[in-house]
């Protein structure tokens, strides 16, 4: 798949993300993917399948009274690959939350998804907002 194609895949997900459109990102994910938001909190963990990327987009999603929302600043491309940094912003318990995060993603040949990560830049700023 071309660097580019992949890129506006990912800019595709995240448009979904910020209009809380899950169903778009269903499309793009592999049946049997595998996504990793790190930290020690309520969201961070280990999720598989489409199961559980649904189950972590309503997290961020309802813990953030649908406030979640990322805005890509730099992406970068290979043939299977897209690394992105931006800032992630959302409202949690009379909070508003802004910090960056890098995000990795691997696709398959039919351009979905087939591994995530959600890697906040200031770990312990993340986990006191999630948790």
């Amino acid at each position: 798949m071309a660097t580019h194609n992949l890129i506006d895949v990912y800019l595709r997900v995240i448009k979904a993300f910020n209009e809380n459109d899950a169903q778009t990102i269903q499309q793009q994910v592999a049946p049997d993917v595998k996504y990793v938001f790190h930290g020690q909190n309520l969201v961070s963990g280990v999720y598989y399948g489409i199961d559980g990327v649904r189950e972590i987009f309503y997290k961020a999603k309802e813990l953030t009274g649908r406030t979640a929302s990322f805005e890509p600043i730099d992406v970068l491309a290979n043939d299977t690959t897209v690394m992105a940094w931006g800032r992630f912003r959302g409202a949690r318990n009379g909070n508003d939350f802004e910090i960056n995060h890098a995000y990795y993603y691997r696709f398959d040949e039919h351009g979905r998804f087939i591994e995530g990560h959600t890697i906040p830049a200031d770990q312990h700023l993340a986990n006191q907002f999630w948790s």
